[in-house]
């Protein structure tokens, strides 16, 4: 069913298709990249009414989207370690809501997830645990949420444009 490449989601699809008779809680995948069909197929087999799939948002509208979720998910293939970046987490932190990163033990995501004792992780092909930390995540308690985004946006900081183009400035101009 999945193109050479694709089985990166099959974990996060897997938890939709464990979660399916949990009605309050919805997968939403936006964007329109290579995936879609590998969604849209999936979720049309299984017949899962708990995955919804949106239209790519506009940069000036992604904001919206970002906080409109409970739990985000970044997804990075085992063999991708060192060569890609997610770059979704930095937008994650900066709105501190809670994450899942599914995807190798050892990457800049868990470093940075290590460094700040932000997010929750699994390996692929762990649906089971996945679906625990989802409904773990749906437990949370108003002052859990405050703390994860004090968290956070604290993490976020470290990566802000103005610090990161200060420490590049100051690795130019020594050499």
């Amino acid at each position: 069913m999945f193109r050479h490449g694709h089985w990166i989601m099959i974990t996060l699809l897997e938890a939709a298709w464990l979660l399916r008779d949990a009605r309050q809680i919805k997968f939403v995948f936006v964007g329109n990249g290579n995936r879609v069909s590998d969604v849209t197929q999936y979720k049309d087999k299984k017949n899962l009414s708990n995955i919804v799939q949106i239209p790519h948002h506009p940069r000036d509208k992604m904001k919206y989207c970002l906080s409109s979720a409970d739990l985000h998910v970044v997804v990075m293939g085992d063999g991708y370690a060192g060569i890609v970046h997610p770059c979704k987490i930095y937008g994650i932190l900066a709105i501190g809501r809670p994450f899942v990163y599914i995807g190798p033990e050892e990457s800049h995501v868990t470093q940075i997830m290590r460094d700040h004792k932000v997010g929750y992780e699994v390996r692929h092909g762990q649906a089971k645990e996945l679906a625990k930390i989802i409904k773990a995540a749906m437990r949370l308690g108003e002052s859990e949420k405050e703390s994860i985004m004090r968290s956070e946006k604290a993490a976020a900081q470290r990566f802000s444009q103005q610090i990161l183009c200060s420490q590049l400035a100051d690795i130019i101009t020594s050499e």
